[in-house]
């Protein structure tokens, strides 16, 4: 195998360097082979068109000689571009804390003249269809008035097909160039874009268009456009495709421009132009995984550093410009697509991006989830992501797709039972409240198993996947139950918590609380992840004290009973409160038993919030004004000692 040096260093091999090339070129292989099981790539936006892939955070792409130093860092894009260092002296210093955040970085020092080269020749790749270059960075204030530092710079030597990006002489301001042959075009920030020692996210978007041919340049600093400037406007030139010999990592082609000095924790090079959904997902990765700030964040962590782990995401700006695909093989075990037509959640701009905590890629078996139940042993994914929604059509649909190759190379059993599993607090489901999500269809195909979900039912939160031999269900948790006497009858109104699933309810009565009999049944309906509301009326109560009761059945058939609510009916009428006019406009005239001392009033709406309230004493007749209420069905609940009496009413 043939290794490339570049001539600028006057590089002569010894017995001590071939033995150091040798390690390297094994480093190098044993990374090429690690790269086959790559099971996500940044975003979720696939490798396709993906470059080049340097990670400070990826320990085994980074070779260390000695304290620290760096000798190579390895391309996690799949293609093998590495780059590396085999003098001592000029290898930049890798810091596990030195980078946004007290994370990972190689710094490099300009003074000492460190930099990494290319451990090949760069191929012949097209860059017709534009560049996306992005780069967690921190630089040093310039040591001379020269400046030029380069985060990359690719080419033949000086002024021969290159393309680079960096620090605009030494002033504040990033540039961008790409080279027709031995001409150059900059185009670079107006802004004073760079911050001395402060880490973030640098990026440039360059058009697509024929090789020798200029194309407009963007540039974002931390997820905000920047105004742009050069001889040619916001322009430069497509590059042409041929093999390039020098390329450097913190170096020029040109000897008098300085070496870079500062951090780099992350580089990413596209040879595509990224629209601007995309963009702003790869924005959100880097600033999600550094703990930097952008500007146009879609994503915010649950806590500081959790839950920002390989972010992933797709999003729709306009129909030219969307992502509505995670790309299966870089999504790291969830991903999520929709449609942009009439009925896809992306039909109108929004974000769906999750992010993980870095747990490890197992199955829980026989796992314990509080508030799940199933006749089999229950198996949990031990990987959960904070899911987040923004925009978006409210009505439109959308899909998760848990895909177990880029989980753990394992493959789904076609004959068990799948569901989606929420908490809105707890990314381990041990505390706050499960949910199972309802869903259009559950489909496994492949590698993978698909819920099709209403948007409306995804929330902010924890989500992950369960499975079972048997059906999987939510007991039914009873959050209200009311029993209301109105106008000779008795309304009995409850409401079932999110996920549950209930078969049935059987609506029971008694007269001595201890001898129940049936007076009606209701079905359980569809499952839904917002909550069930129920109402039965017995239009038959019996004189004197009526006791109710529910009898829940499940879908799985297991069995639950309510608490007991009682009413008084006298000669079939109920005691206590009487309304009139019922429906009121602006005043609602409230008669009841004669009492000693103070009561309270609540007027309740129909979501169960307390509009109005008050106290009164020592009155069978008092009046409450209603005239500022929407119209529409409200209760009245009036508490004196143990008695509480509710009653509906109508406002018009």
């Amino acid at each position: 195998m043939t290794t490339y040096y570049p001539n600028t260093l006057n590089f002569q091999p010894t017995c001590k360097s071939l033995s150091r090339i040798s390690g390297l070129l094994l480093v190098s292989l044993l990374i090429a082979n690690q790269m086959q099981a790559q099971h996500y790539y940044p975003g979720g936006l696939g490798n396709a068109n993906l470059l080049l892939w340097l990670d400070a955070n990826k320990g085994s792409s980074i070779t260390q000689n000695g304290s620290n130093q760096v000798s190579a860092w390895s391309d996690l894009s799949g293609n093998g571009y590495n780059f590396q260092q085999t003098t001592t002296a000029n290898e930049p210093v890798y810091n596990a804390t030195g980078g946004p955040n007290n994370k990972p970085a190689l710094t490099f020092n300009a003074s000492s003249d460190q930099y990494l080269f290319s451990q090949a020749n760069l191929p012949a790749f097209s860059l017709t269809a534009g560049i996306s270059a992005f780069a967690m960075a921190s630089f040093n204030a310039p040591l001379t008035g020269q400046g030029w530092q380069r985060i990359y710079d690719f080419g033949n030597g000086t002024a021969s097909d290159n393309f680079m990006m960096g620090r605009r002489a030494a002033t504040a301001n990033m540039y961008f160039e790409g080279w027709k042959g031995g001409a150059g075009d900059q185009t670079w920030t107006t802004t004073n874009a760079i911050t001395n020692g402060y880490s973030t996210v640098y990026d440039f978007v360059q058009s697509a268009g024929t090789a020798g041919t200029l194309t407009t340049v963007t540039g974002n600093v931390a997820g905000a456009a920047q105004a742009m400037s050069g001889a040619a406007g916001a322009n430069t030139w497509v590059p042409a495709a041929l093999i390039r010999t020098s390329n450097f990592i913190g170096h020029s082609n040109w000897a008098a421009d300085e070496y870079f000095g500062g951090t780099m924790s992350e580089i990413l090079i596209y040879n595509t132009a990224f629209n601007t959904t995309q963009r702003t997902i790869a924005e959100n990765y880097l600033a999600q995984k550094w703990g930097q700030p952008i500007a146009n964040s879609e994503y915010t962590a649950p806590a500081a550093n959790t839950y920002t782990t390989n972010l992933v995401g797709i999003g729709y700006t306009s129909a030219a410009d969307n992502f509505l695909t995670d790309v299966a093989g870089s999504t790291d075990g969830l991903g999520f697509s929709s449609s942009s037509g009439a009925t896809g959640f992306l039909n109108t701009a929004g974000y769906l991006v999750a992010a993980h905590n870095g747990q490890s890629n197992t199955v829980i078996s026989n796992a314990s989830i509080p508030g799940i139940t199933s006749a089999n042993p229950l198996s949990l994914w031990n990987r959960s992501w904070q899911v987040q929604k923004s925009g978006g059509n409210a009505a439109g649909q959308l899909t998760f797709n848990f895909n177990y190759s880029d989980y753990n190379g394992t493959t789904p059993g076609g004959a068990l039972t799948y569901a989606l599993l929420y908490n809105a607090t707890d990314g381990t489901f041990s505390t706050g409240t499960n949910q199972l999500i309802a869903t259009i269809t559950t489909t496994v195909a492949g590698n993978s198993v698909s819920f099709l979900a209403n948007s409306s039912n995804i929330a902010k939160g924890y989500y992950t996947i369960i499975y079972s031999n048997s059906p999987i269900s939510l007991p039914i948790v009873l959050i209200d139950f009311q029993a209301i006497p109105e106008n000779g009858v008795c309304l009995l109104q409850w409401t079932v918590s999110a996920g549950s699933n209930p078969a049935s309810f059987e609506i029971q009565r008694s007269s001595d609380a201890v001898q129940f009999a049936s007076v009606g049944s209701l079905p359980g309906g569809t499952p839904a992840s917002t909550p069930l509301q129920y109402s039965f009326t017995d239009h038959q109560p019996v004189a004197g004290a009526n006791y109710y009761r529910l009898k829940m059945t499940d879908t799985d058939g297991n069995q639950f009973y309510s608490g007991i609510r009682s009413v008084n009916f006298n000669d079939g009428t109920a005691t206590g409160l009487r309304l009139y006019p019922n429906p009121a406009s602006d005043q609602l005239t409230i008669s009841m038993p004669a009492i000693t001392g103070t009561a309270e009033w609540r007027i309740i709406n129909t979501a169960g919030s307390v509009v109005r309230k008050s106290k009164f004493s020592s009155t069978e007749l008092f009046r409450v004004p209603i005239g500022g209420l929407a119209n529409g069905l409200y209760f009245i609940e009036v508490r004196y000692g143990s008695e509480k009496y509710i009653q509906s009413f109508i406002k018009n």
